[in-house]
């Protein structure tokens, strides 16, 4: 089961208070915690990049649930569009990459549950 929350920053790192930092969301499954403040406003990264902030709340939760299905993070951008895969830290840096609040081509993957 997934259990999503939209949480302030207190109660993401309550969530996990070695692994989960204030300042951003964090996957501790079963729970997926959204962080309110980002959910407001996004990030600096993300808005001078481009994004909006309907395409950073697409992007964070995307992300966040690639976390609980087990996914890492990536680095780079895919090959010939130059997007950002969903599982590239697109609050923190974008690596050269275009904004993009969903799965890319290699990601979508499939899973046993």
């Amino acid at each position: 089961r997934l259990h999503m929350y939209l949480a302030s920053a207190e109660e993401v790192v309550n969530a996990s208070p070695l692994g989960c930092a204030a300042e951003w969301s964090c996957t501790v499954k079963p729970g997926v915690y959204i962080n309110d403040t980002r959910w407001m406003y996004a990030t600096d990264t993300y808005n001078n990049g481009g994004g909006t902030l309907l395409g950073y709340r697409q992007m964070v939760i995307n992300h966040e649930v690639g976390h609980f299905l087990g996914h890492d993070h990536l680095l780079s951008c895919e090959e010939g569009s130059g997007l950002a895969p969903i599982m590239m830290q697109q609050s923190i840096d974008l690596h050269g990459c275009a904004i993009n609040p969903w799965p890319i081509s290699s990601e979508l993957w499939t899973s046993g549950l």
